[in-house]
């Protein structure tokens, strides 16, 4: 994301009370609540939302007081709310996943957070952004082997070489476009089981083999090229 986008996604974080790099945050599917989890059960952070307007309100001494932001219950919009209506702040959450998206002239694009609907955890979803939705092409979780390999790489690997926290924040950058523009073509479910053997099943073959340079150069190789593909319009995917 841009540093406007960022700002756009973190103002509504600050709204709902969630630093999403501090902790483990969780909205309450009953009381609308949003909490921080910790050692001897979970904390209120004074922020709920109304279960029937949708509205983010500061819970006081003397009752609720709204935010002026609101959860659009229909569209999973934030808004704010405005003399003349109600504005969308270009972020919503996805009724489906989950997923917290900033809207675009070309479609949304992920955040890289989501809100769990089932327990109400709002955590990150994967670094991985291209290997998750080629692991969706073919049906697996979110949980599954191919996804732990490439994230513990990420994390025990690729973070500990030279410019490895800047390559991992232009992958972030970068990743939720090349989705998006891989969505947009006609043949998304080929493009997928490409990507799907020659970035995820070739890297982890190397990394299960220890050749955690091949494997990183491999991996970025291709995430590059889709890179060139995206804002150059260059044709990497047939090469």
């Amino acid at each position: 994301m841009s540093d406007s986008e960022d700002k756009d996604v973190n103002e509504i974080l600050d709204t709902l009370g969630i630093d999403s790099t501090d902790g483990t945050y969780k909205i309450d599917k009953d009381t609308g609540e949003v909490k921080k989890e910790g050692w001897f059960g979970d904390i209120s952070t004074g922020i709920k939302i109304d279960k029937d307007s949708g509205e983010i309100k500061k819970e006081g001494w003397f009752g609720d007081t709204s935010t002026g932001v609101k959860i659009d219950k229909d569209s999973g919009e934030i808004k704010k709310e405005g003399w003349f209506g109600d504005a969308s702040t270009g972020v919503k959450i996805d009724k489906k996943d989950g997923e917290i998206k900033k809207e675009g002239f070309f479609g949304d694009s992920s955040t890289g957070i989501k809100v769990d609907n089932e327990t109400g955890k709002v955590e990150k979803t994967s670094w991985c952004f291209i290997s998750t939705a080629c692991i969706k092409s073919k049906g697996l979780k979110d949980d599954c082997e191919e996804l732990q390999i490439l994230r513990n790489f990420r994390d025990k690997f690729v973070v500990n070489i030279p410019n490895g926290a800047e390559l991992i924040s232009e992958y972030y950058s970068i990743a939720p476009n090349i989705v998006q523009k891989i969505e947009m073509q006609n043949n998304k479910e080929n493009i997928y089981h490409r990507l799907f053997e020659r970035l995820v099943e070739k890297t982890i073959e190397l990394i299960k083999q220890n050749r955690n340079e091949e494997a990183f150069k491999n991996c970025y190789s291709i995430v590059f090229a889709l890179r060139e593909w995206v804002y150059k319009r260059k044709t990497a995917i047939n090469s």
